[in-house]
């Protein structure tokens, strides 16, 4: 018998992921259609507090970060509605191999997730201040996950997919010259 399975007599109690994915794909379904500009959906490493304000929605997932992540830009892209502006901890530049093993790689793989994004960073406690704040009026989904590493959730502020900035710009301005 292979080493990983010793111990499993009854494989049908074995816990799948793909099986807690479609799970929490059910969930977040329920969820992205309602949310809109202003909303926040974070995918947390294990040690992510849990949050206590009023807008606060958490969900746990036998999953790691990179899983969720696919997930949920996946269901993102189907309804089309908002599109994600992308929050990391700043600190997750300076953590050395050394002292978090696994996270020169995972730092590559969440690169190549989110290259064609643009991607801010502020450190975690400004982050963490930001989301409490918008918790207090808007809705804030986490979704925590099995992944250890420090410093590596994503924070992804919802934005209007079919709106923005620079249209706004111009309607204010549009609005401005009506108003004189």
């Amino acid at each position: 018998m292979t080493e990983w399975r010793q111990g499993f007599d009854d494989m049908e109690n074995w816990d799948d992921p793909n099986d807690e994915l479609e799970e929490l794909s059910g969930e977040l379904e329920e969820w992205l259609p309602l949310l809109g500009h202003r909303n926040w959906l974070l995918i947390t490493d294990m040690a992510f507090p849990a949050l206590s304000g009023e807008g606060v929605h958490a969900f746990w997932a036998e999953s790691d970060i990179l899983s969720v992540l696919d997930l949920v830009m996946e269901l993102l892209g189907e309804y089309g509605h908002v599109r994600p502006r992308v929050w990391l901890d700043a600190e997750l530049d300076f953590v050395e191999e050394d002292w978090a093993q696994g996270i020169t790689e995972f730092r590559q793989l969440l690169t190549e997730r989110l290259r064609d994004l643009p991607v801010y960073r502020l450190p975690h406690e400004q982050l963490i201040a930001r989301v409490n704040e918008a918790a207090s009026t808007f809705q804030v989904i986490i979704v925590k996950t099995n992944t250890t590493l420090p410093y590596t959730s994503v924070f992804l502020e919802l934005d209007c997919a079919y709106w923005d900035d620079e249209r706004e710009a111009l309607l204010r301005a549009t609005m401005g010259r009506l108003e004189a």
